[in-house]
């Protein structure tokens, strides 16, 4: 009986002495008792057989679940560096772009704050070409909006001038001749466009972010070519920082094709005289009561 017992007492403590986890007087005794008991014995070398093939298992398993995280790290490390690249490549793009607007802004705002200055807008949209001139000196400026139909070459034309303290509009049409005096409408003094980030380094960098900027040529003129999406481009003159040209989205012909609307610029300084800003004869027009 004792042996039967001694024997059920070392069987379980076999796992916990194969593992290390007994004490030495623990171990002095299951040590004796193997020396003693065949059958003990046996039960150990199974136990530490059944360890070893579990052991293995469990290790090839590890191999297999390390082999796998490790091509995962390795993917997720090329997808990081492929990342930082794009991420490194846009960031120098987007600092090119914001020198060249910064350039740009800098050289028109020589022009913008000049103070004789004729500009002239052409505007082919479709239905209608629009001609606006613009005129200023020291605190003068007239404008000139003359709009022709295309459909039955009507023509309708529109004149602000404004001596510096008040406006006069008069209104020409196939029709009729308006004049609206002393009108609360200012024409600008300056329409001269260029790039306008007011200043704000944020402001910059969204706009360089989201725009294209390419290498072109117009009438001559080297220029930029900034592009946004869509149909828009402005051509901007490299030396003066001021649009030149413009594709401003598109309109559908009579055989329904896509037909960009174009704006062509124009621009001349310090040529501006007094004579221009002579009023027409005021008896050939219908004085417009103000409301």
């Amino acid at each position: 009986m004792k042996e039967s017992r001694d024997c059920n007492i070392v069987q379980d403590l076999l796992p916990n002495y194969i593992e290390e986890l007994t004490k030495e007087e623990t171990n002095q005794f299951v040590s004796e008792h193997l020396k003693e008991c065949r059958e003990c014995s046996n039960v150990l070398e199974n136990m530490e057989k059944d360890l070893k093939l579990e052991k293995g298992k469990n290790t090839e398993k590890e191999v297999k679940y390390i082999k796998k995280f490790s091509q995962k790290l390795k993917k997720l490390k090329v997808i990081l560096f492929i990342f930082l690249v794009l991420t490194l490549v846009f960031l120098c793009l987007t600092a090119r772009k914001m020198i060249i607007i910064k350039d740009i802004n800098e050289k028109a705002s020589k022009y913008i704050n000049s103070d004789n200055f004729y500009e002239k807008i052409i505007n082919n949209s479709g239905r209608t070409i629009t001609v606006t001139e613009h005129y200023s000196k020291a605190d003068k400026a007239v404008l000139f909006v003359n709009t022709t139909f295309k459909d039955n070459n009507d023509i309708r034309k529109l004149s602000n001038y404004f001596d510096g303290e008040r406006t006069n509009t008069y209104i020409e049409s196939n029709e009729d001749k308006i004049a609206l005096l002393d009108s609360n409408g200012v024409p600008s003094k300056i329409m001269i466009i260029g790039i306008d980030y007011n200043n704000d380094l944020w402001t910059l960098f969204q706009m360089a972010a989201v725009t294209s900027i390419k290498n072109g040529e117009h009438n001559g003129k080297e220029c930029y070519i900034l592009s946004s999406g869509g149909a828009q481009e402005v051509y901007i003159e490299k030396q003066t920082g001021l649009r030149i040209k413009a594709k401003e989205g598109t309109w559908i012909d009579q055989n329904g094709n896509e037909v960009p609307t174009i704006v062509e610029y124009f621009y001349e300084f310090g040529k501006v005289e007094d004579s221009i800003f002579i009023e027409p004869d005021i008896n050939q027009y219908k004085i417009q009561e103000k409301e």
